[in-house]
């Protein structure tokens, strides 16, 4: 726990990573909550909780490529890795200690947007029910607590998964520049790409936000088509695109030269 913390550490001296992070989720969920405003029967409540936890949750995903690329590459970038592993300190402890440190910076600030967002929905919130049903519209009532329960978690999930591939990647290649734009591209340009193409192949299938969106909360899927994929296949692209990466990272570290 003492080097997790010390860590930690690190990167909240990391003044422009840290404001940069927070600001990321803070900033436009703060603009929405203002822009929104009261939405009666038009557009508040759980409809508008719907768009706005979209957004968070890709500019969450941001925030764990930006600062998983920065924490994976933090010793080697710094110059110090030597000095650490000289101390005798283990590589992998040195490697471990980063996971959490990092996960905790990524999950704090989307849970400041989340609760913006979930602001946004009961200042906002209007008379219309939502029926969770694929093929109905959202409704414009508060969201319920399951509902809330479900997206938080979920967004927790984008965070990490988000965080340990960027992680993993960038502890691989020993660069955060790269690494952080071919993540951004494989998430904002090649995966739209994929599902604009093929959207029932085996390609978006295999890709990581297509794991994301299958085990999303049936509440948030109102109105999108049903996807091709099993629940077990989501879980296991998901897994996949989270622990290899880590994995591969760890070998990295144990093999670099000092």
């Amino acid at each position: 726990m003492r080097l997790v913390g010390a860590e930690f550490l690190k990167l909240r001296r990391r003044v422009g990573l840290v404001s940069l992070t927070l600001g990321l989720t803070v900033v436009p969920a703060l603009i929405m909550l203002l822009v929104t405003g009261d939405g009666g029967d038009g557009g508040g409540g759980m409809r508008s909780f719907a768009d706005q936890f979209g957004v968070i949750a890709t500019l969450t995903v941001i925030c764990g490529i930006l600062v998983g690329a920065t924490s994976g590459t933090a010793d080697v970038s710094s110059g110090v890795f030597r000095d650490l592993v000289v101390t005798g300190r283990s590589r992998l402890d040195l490697y471990a200690a980063r996971v959490p440190a990092g996960l905790a910076l990524v999950l704090l600030a989307a849970a400041l947007g989340f609760a913006l967002v979930v602001a946004t929905a009961y200042l906002s919130a209007g008379s219309t029910p939502t029926r969770f049903d694929r093929f109905e519209q959202f409704g414009t009532g508060a969201p319920e607590a399951s509902v809330l329960v479900e997206a938080g978690l979920w967004l927790a999930l984008v965070g990490a998964v988000s965080f340990g591939l960027a992680f993993g990647i960038a502890s691989v290649v020993g660069t955060p520049g790269p690494s952080i734009a071919v993540l951004l591209g494989l998430w904002l340009v090649v995966t739209p790409l994929a599902q604009s193409f093929d959207p029932d192949g085996w390609l978006f299938d295999s890709l990581v936000l297509a794991g994301l969106d299958r085990v999303m909360p049936e509440a948030l899927r109102v109105g999108d088509p049903a996807t091709q994929m099993s629940l077990a296949a989501g879980i296991v692209v998901v897994w996949a695109w989270t622990s290899l990466p880590l994995v591969a990272g760890a070998w990295r570290t144990l093999t670099r030269d000092a």
